[in-house]
């Protein structure tokens, strides 16, 4: 009854002007955040009150009524109204967070803060016709504001992805989900085919050699009427091709004929609820990738490791010593110092409605930035090497995939492609579809062939510049002494764009360390680490 009398004073000494400013009578009864329904409550009671009883105020002051009441009383959620009530959720939860032990980084911004809330800045990536900003600008925006006042743990899954993707600078074109908190929506329809028209390009699979496609041919006819005869020749077709790459075609089909004979349920889409992960990895996919992967240039890793790029990444001034994130599988290279470089990163799952599926879907897109960030951070790798430079990620869910592509295409934007999809054959009608397999997963070793070859250059570059003599005993070079170096490729070093163009990477909290956001955005979204 308070508040009433005093909104009803409050209007008493204000309506004769021309405007009416609540966030003033807010001010004035000293108001928290969490009164702001029980407030709005008594302010529509004061005014109902005033329309019913006209003998007792003047005709003006009702017409001050009906224009508050509007709209179901749409003044009270007017812009500055909005901005009033924000304000005030982050001075509280910043005064909260004050309270709390926090170490000296964390402490010196949030102090900033209450005397003036950081701006969020904007991304320096080009603006696209048709666009009002630029991408990068847009889902970062996205992300702060999805996070903003809360933990991470209270996040829904899609959400959480929203807020992964965008810290990490990521456009995520393989997300076409209508969720209000999807990237998708942040774009007209318009907009998202002109982005998926620029950066989504259709990859060209590199077919089977034709002899070795005929002898593959034979073998899947074969396997329609006698699957016995079919595996005996394959695994003839095996020896044959013995230390060679054509061995993992046939080493693949005779997996694959093998669990068709003697374990044909966990190929079939019915079963998916019946096998568990592991089943799909030890029977099957596990064969398969180190068939095409494990040689002399490329090794896999299975079980959860962690990638030393992926704990660098992850590094603060908080956490000097984190744990990056663990895959279940790492597909890497050896560097002429021995040290693993991945190429690549494999999630598993059952089916692809876990949550987990959706948990790697983010993680995976982070690693696949991590990947690539690595040769994109080199100074020894020239500018048009690093255009081909991209980090890939497949997510298998049973016996069905999908390949990933991560690259950085201006400043502070990458983008993330689905490739294509990878599926196991459910019977011996369906055994053609294995070539389509191998042809994917060859294609991806060529490219990650490329990224050895880089990750060599890198590390005899490095070695040679550590082991210079001149560096050693610090003396100068003889002006008489012949240079080595080509002029245009010095300019061209100098001239690195994607030095400016790569940005930190992002780790979700650890439980722990799970806190409300306050709008303290991690200032390494909008820098290179």
């Amino acid at each position: 009854m308070t508040q009433i009398l005093n909104f009803k004073g409050f209007l008493l000494e204000n309506f004769s002007k021309n405007s009416i400013d609540i966030t003033h009578f807010y001010d004035r009864i000293g108001v928290q955040f969490e009164d702001r329904q029980t407030i709005e409550r008594s302010i529509k009671n004061s005014v109902n009150c005033i329309l019913e009883e006209d003998s007792e105020y003047t005709v003006t002051l009702r017409e001050v009524c009906l224009f508050i009441s509007a709209g179901d009383f749409l003044l009270l959620r007017n812009e500055p109204c909005e901005n009033y009530w924000r304000q005030k959720q982050l001075r509280e939860v910043l005064k909260h967070s004050e309270n709390e032990k926090i170490d000296d980084e964390l402490q010196q911004r949030r102090s900033k803060r209450l005397k003036k809330i950081k701006e969020f800045p904007t991304e320096q990536d080009k603006v696209l016709p048709g666009f009002n900003c630029s991408t990068a600008s847009i889902i970062k925006l996205k992300a702060h504001n999805t996070f903003m006042g809360k933990k991470f743990s209270e996040l829904n899954t899609l959400e959480k992805i929203t807020v992964s993707n965008g810290f990490n600078s990521i456009l995520d074109l393989t997300d076409n989900n209508d969720d209000s908190v999807s990237q998708k929506t942040l774009f007209t329809k318009e907009q998202w085919e002109e982005l998926n028209n620029l950066y989504n390009k259709k990859i060209k699979w590199n077919p089977i050699d034709s002899e070795i496609a005929q002898e593959l041919q034979e073998i899947e006819k074969l396997a329609e009427i006698n699957i016995k005869e079919a595996y005996k020749l394959s695994l003839a077709k095996q020896i044959k091709y013995t230390f060679s790459e054509e061995e993992a075609f046939f080493k693949i089909y005779s997996i694959i004929l093998n669990t068709l004979k003697f374990d044909p349920s966990i190929l079939s889409f019915s079963n998916k609820n019946k096998s568990t992960e592991q089943d799909y990895i030890v029977k099957l996919w596990g064969t398969i990738i180190s068939s095409v992967y494990d040689d002399s240039s490329l090794s896999t890793k299975w079980g959860e490791s962690v990638y030393k790029e992926s704990s660098q990444a992850k590094r603060t001034i908080s956490d000097p010593s984190p744990i990056g994130d663990k895959v279940d599988c790492r597909v890497y290279t050896k560097g002429a110092n021995g040290e693993e470089v991945d190429v690549m990163n494999i999630e598993f799952a059952r089916h692809h409605n876990s949550k987990k599926f959706q948990d790697d879907h983010r993680k995976l897109l982070r690693e696949g930035k991590t990947i690539s960030d690595h040769f994109y951070y080199s100074p020894y790798l020239k500018p048009r090497m690093k255009r081909n430079i991209a980090g890939i990620g497949i997510q298998i869910a049973g016996t069905e995939g999908q390949i990933k592509k991560v690259k950085l295409v201006d400043k502070g934007l990458y983008v993330a492609t689905k490739l294509g999809s990878l599926r196991l054959p459910s019977s011996c009608l369906e055994l053609k579809k294995a070539r389509t397999l191998i042809e994917r997963l060859l294609t991806l070793k060529n490219d990650f062939m490329y990224l050895a070859n880089c990750q060599n250059i890198i590390s005899n570059e490095t070695m040679a510049a550590t082991r210079h003599m001149d560096l050693k005993l610090n003396v100068e070079r003889s002006p008489y002494e012949e240079e080595e170096n080509d002029d245009e490729e010095e300019e061209e070093k100098s001239s690195d764009k994607y030095l400016s163009w790569v940005r930190g990477s992002w780790f979700p909290p650890l439980p722990r360390k799970d806190k409300t956001y306050d709008g303290d955005y991690p200032e390494n979204i909008f820098n290179a680490k």
